[in-house]
């Protein structure tokens, strides 16, 4: 048997395997872990060279006839092994290191974030004035990512910094809305919201404000607002919401129990003060100067100048005098 030609063979594919892992750990873009890749293929050769070195002991041997051709098989067969241990361990740790690994639990898609220029997400408008919601609070929300770009192509090279996919977390889902200046201070940290999503209208979503932040972010309309973060809990009955989804969120800043109430529609401004129109003992209209407490959606609390069971005219206020008769 020419155990010299069995060396060289050998020789030529361990030299190839370390090339190819060579070129394998070049490509990887972390330092750190590149350079511990090339230290394990360093030493891997160095390890197969010593065997190899062996082997060509022992074929030298067997030629001089000072040792039996099974000690020079035994030899070769040991560096076989080693060899083909040693690729086995260069590519397993090259599939590692070029493996990507999310450092957060979510769901895979393809593709990196892409962002919209105008439309809001599920982090969207603080809109609709809820109970206790003062007039002003309300405002689009800044476009956050809103979609996923276009994955690379099936074989297209991929260099640094190119996003191959994305992970979503949807463990906790949030709204973030942006609230006018003159309403901000109204906002504490813990306060209840509802939300109701553009896609399941008539579901509510109960949710708390988390953070306000501290420095103004110029809005829509070229005010001054806070953005306002909101922590969202999804009901077990309810759908379960997709980033990116618009909704209206409703603030609880003021809560008034048991309290006395008109439609906003019938309260105007005059001299200065809030006023609405009562119907008199008479059937005629007679001007009322009010105070106003906490503000909702469609109606405001009074908290002097009306008695309950007094009417008041809710429509066409502009349009009464004093002294009208009233239906």
């Amino acid at each position: 048997m020419d155990l010299s030609a069995a060396r060289r063979k050998l020789d030529k594919a361990a030299r190839d395997a370390f090339d190819e892992a060579r070129k394998a750990a070049a490509q990887i873009a972390d330092p750190a872990v590149r350079d511990a890749l090339l230290a394990h293929i360093v030493a891997a050769e160095t390890g197969y060279r010593q065997a190899s070195a062996g082997v060509a002991s022992a074929a030298d041997a067997v030629q001089r006839g000072v040792a039996s051709l099974g000690s020079a098989m035994q030899a070769l067969g040991s560096a076989q092994r080693l060899q083909a241990q040693q690729a086995y361990d260069l590519a397993r740790s090259t599939v590692n290191a070029l493996s990507l690994r999310a450092p957060i639990a979510g769901v895979v898609q393809l593709g990196g974030t892409s962002s919209a220029a105008a439309a809001p997400d599920l982090s969207s408008l603080l809109g609709g004035m809820g109970a206790g919601l003062p007039s002003g609070v309300s405002g689009p929300v800044a476009a956050a990512p809103a979609g996923v770009a276009s994955a690379p192509a099936v074989g297209a090279p991929i260099s640094t910094g190119t996003a191959v996919l994305t992970i979503v977390d949807t463990s906790e889902l949030g709204v973030v809305a942006e609230v006018d200046e003159t309403d901000i201070l109204l906002v504490q940290t813990g306060v209840a919201a509802d939300v109701e999503l553009d896609a399941a209208p008539g579901v509510s979503y109960p949710a708390r404000v988390s953070a306000i932040d501290v420095l103004p972010t110029p809005n829509s309309r070229g005010a001054v607002a806070y953005r306002v973060h909101l922590t969202l809990e999804v009901p077990a009955d309810a759908p379960a919401p997709r980033p990116g989804m618009s909704a209206v969120a409703r603030l609880r800043v003021r809560e008034a129990a048991d309290a006395l109430a008109v439609p906003a529609a019938a309260v105007f401004t005059c001299d200065g003060k809030d006023c609405v129109w009562v119907r008199g003992t008479d059937g005629r209209a007679q001007r009322r100067a009010v105070e106003i407490g906490a503000s909702g959606a469609d109606t405001l609390q009074v908290t002097g100048g009306l008695q309950e069971g007094e009417r008041v005219v809710v429509r066409g206020v502009d349009r009464v005098a004093e002294g009208d008769e009233l239906p």
